[in-house]
């Protein structure tokens, strides 16, 4: 017999019907003596279907037993009644906290069999150093008894200097200036943890807040290609990045200059800056997240123009009007790259710089030269 049910996956043929929980677990106590609870879907399997090397006097059913009157009534059945839920395979601690009770399963990755290969309530055990408490059969339960936890943590904390968190094994670093940095810190972290529950993710640790959660989905949602490297001739990949933290570290560790390599820039003269480093802080403090896609600077590099910035580039190089601009620039918000292209805008003039490197694109890439740093 299965430790927790009385079907068995290696018998080739049975007679099984699907019962609801509570009459499961009528017909396994009353007849089996076994305890089962916390499961939504069990299978039962009828007299006939019990294996040979059993003892049939000890499972077999009285005439009067109510389950064996439930049983052969449910046996009429010409087919077994089917599940509601199918088997899952959890890949990390969101997605398997995310599963009804009663059909989650350990460890993380394995299959997930009706019932589960070992008690819920061992998934629930508290692992704070030195905590006794038994395991927890709802989460609930559980998540107030972490709670609890964070009360005493929160209650080591004080006003006369910043301090670590002092829940047990936690390998943060971060020095917390206040009660409260630290109470969404326990909040996040420990008692309910903020995980990426996207299939197949490798990364298993909580997030600190949920902007930085927010900001990891985007790379499963097939937000990428936001910040590229503006270098036409760059050789360290990644060049396409998710964050622009990322991307300016790129930029600062990975090249060398004296001119802004953004298109449309007026501080990319060279000579304009001392260093690398000079060229980060400019970018970070005078350019954004918007483009401009209108006429030829479709067909240059990237400008990050700020916003302010954007409606001076439409206003003064393609002579758009008042009205227009403002159109533009609502389109250009509710666009996922922030971009405005020709579609969006009446006829307007074309960028006569971009136009110009255009021109010379064409004609170098027909000589079979280099690209210029204006294009990438």
């Amino acid at each position: 017999m299965d430790q927790a049910g009385v079907c068995s996956s290696d018998f080739n043929s049975l007679d099984c019907i699907y019962l609801e929980p509570s009459l499961f677990e009528l017909v396994a106590y009353a007849e089996f003596g076994i305890s089962i609870s916390g499961a939504d879907c069990y299978e039962a399997v009828t007299q006939s279907s019990l294996p040979s090397s059993w003892d049939s006097s000890e499972f077999s059913f009285g005439e009067a037993s109510p389950a064996a009157n439930f049983l052969s009534d449910a046996c009429m059945f010409e087919e077994p009644l089917e599940c509601d839920q199918e088997s899952v395979r959890p890949t990390d601690e969101a997605e398997l906290y995310a599963l009804p009770l009663g059909f989650r399963s350990s460890p993380l990755g394995s299959p997930v069999r009706f019932p589960p290969e070992e008690p819920f309530e061992q998934l629930l055990r508290c692992n704070y150093f030195g905590c006794t408490s038994v395991p927890f059969q709802k989460m609930c339960d559980f998540k107030l008894h972490l709670k609890g936890h964070a009360n005493q943590v929160l209650g080591n904390w004080t006003s006369s200097q910043p301090c670590r968190c002092s829940w047990p094994r936690c390998p943060s670093k971060a020095l917390f200036k206040s009660s409260r940095m630290l109470q969404t810190h326990l909040e996040n972290i420990h008692v309910s943890p903020l995980l990426c529950s996207f299939p197949n993710c490798t990364h298993r640790t909580p997030f600190r807040s949920n902007f930085d959660l927010k900001r990891h989905l985007r790379t499963h949602s097939g937000e990428l290609g936001r910040f590229h490297c503006p270098y036409p001739n760059c050789q360290k990949d990644p060049k396409i990045f998710v964050r622009k933290d990322k991307w300016l570290n790129h930029l600062r560790s990975s090249h060398s200059g004296d001119a802004c390599p953004l298109n449309h820039c007026e501080a990319g003269s060279k000579g304009h800056f001392q260093s690398q480093a000079e060229i980060v802080e400019h970018i970070k403090k005078f350019h954004g997240n918007f483009e401009c896609g209108v006429g030829s600077c479709s067909s240059g590099s990237r400008s990050r123009f700020a916003e302010f910035d954007l409606l001076k580039h439409l206003e003064i190089v393609h002579g758009m009007q008042y009205s227009d601009i403002g159109a533009a620039r609502n389109v250009a918000k509710l666009a996922s790259d922030r971009t405005v292209r020709s579609k969006d805008v009446p006829e307007c003039e074309d960028c006569m710089c971009c136009k110009k490197a255009v021109k010379d694109l064409g004609q170098i890439a027909s000589k079979g030269g280099a690209l210029p740093p204006h294009i990438r």
